[in-house]
């Protein structure tokens, strides 16, 4: 099933994606390192799947036909 998105519209979508793969990379991994005294395992595990779900996303999204 084809989502039937312009060049354009994949292009705006792929980059909504990486900005959110750069928050979450700042917000939620380096964080968790700046802050080792408070450091969490699992925040430290669900954002850097968060962060590599948005890039794959992000990237994949503009592959152009």
């Amino acid at each position: 099933v084809k989502m039937g998105l312009t060049r354009r519209q994949r292009e705006n979508l792929s980059k909504t994606f990486l900005d959110l793969c750069k928050a979450v990379f700042i917000g939620l991994i380096i964080t968790q390192i700046a802050l080792s005294e408070k450091f969490s395992v699992t925040i430290f595990v669900v954002g850097s799947v968060l962060f590599l779900s948005f890039l794959f996303v992000g990237v994949f999204s503009d592959r152009g036909e």
